[in-house]
């Protein structure tokens, strides 16, 4: 039986390769900003010049042309609980970063906040950036002035980690469209897998997954998507989307569910439920 754990930096698996991963423990939130430092923030931050290397590296701000992609996956507390405050901070750096993300190669930026939903805490932050191609990434998030941005945001240094999409691994649907401006929710499950052959790890995801297609489907999961970790293809990532919250909890919750998966993986994955936002996107 799986023991989903909702805390999403609870989890003992290491980094994936090429970028920092800085395990985060309790801490206490930054005391609420002005509204005049925030107003200096979003121009100070909207006027940001970012790593002139990269971008000049980069050719093509488009969509990818291959089949796969890369994500950045971004977790950590914001730096105040009251989300008009992180809004303001968070797009800010979002859109001031943005011609030179898409430049260099991001061309997918989610950001979303987590839920209640399996007994999780509400309000932790998650980006997910999608990238066409890696080469850049290490070099755009490691460059100062992003991190000095990006600190803004969090009174702790995030988690961040890079995955590797497995279009050859059974999924359905997609993430969401960050353009449609409909609510979704996304149940991110993260855990190390019990098998160290990709191929042997790749057929026990894939009967399990395609076994559950249905039920989860006429339940409202609308994409199941899997990535694994680009430096190693033991750290699993999944993204479930989901129409609504009504099911989640009982999908995730039933035994024989429970039971289905609990084997993919060696020790228990974290489990959180996030919700889609109206945040800066792209």
């Amino acid at each position: 039986m799986i023991k989903w754990t909702s805390d999403p930096h609870l989890t003992a698996i290491g980094p994936s390769e090429g970028l920092p991963l800085t395990r985060l423990g309790p801490t206490e939130r930054r005391s609420r900003v002005s509204a005049s430092a925030i107003t200096a923030l979003v121009i100070a931050t909207a006027l940001l010049v970012f790593p002139a290397a990269v971008v000049s590296a980069a050719t093509d701000d488009a969509e990818p042309a291959t089949t796969t992609d890369y994500a950045v996956l971004v977790r950590g507390e914001l730096f105040s609980d009251d989300l008009a405050e992180a809004q303001p901070v968070h797009d800010a750096v979002a859109a001031g970063g943005e011609e030179a993300a898409r430049a260099a190669g991001d061309f997918y930026h989610l950001a979303a906040l987590s839920t209640p939903l399996l007994g999780g805490a509400e309000g932790s932050f998650l980006g997910v950036d999608r990238w066409s191609d890696p080469q850049n990434i290490e070099a755009f998030y490691s460059d100062p002035a992003f991190a000095e941005a990006f600190g803004a945001l969090f009174p702790s240094a995030p988690t961040i980690e890079l995955f590797e999409r497995r279009t050859d691994w059974h999924s359905w649907g997609d993430l969401p469209d960050t353009a449609s401006g409909e609510i979704r929710w996304i149940a991110v499950v993260r855990g190390q897998l019990a098998q160290t052959d990709p191929a042997a790890a790749q057929q026990a995801h894939d009967a399990v997954a395609s076994g559950a297609q249905a039920s989860s489907m006429a339940a409202g999961d609308i994409a199941h998507v899997a990535y694994t970790g680009l430096g190693d293809p033991a750290q699993f990532l999944a993204f479930d989307v989901w129409e609504s919250d009504e099911n989640i909890e009982a999908v995730y919750g039933d035994p024989a569910f429970q039971a289905a998966f609990a084997p993919l993986f060696a020790s228990p994955p974290t489990l959180v439920v996030y919700r889609s936002t109206d945040w800066h996107q792209w």
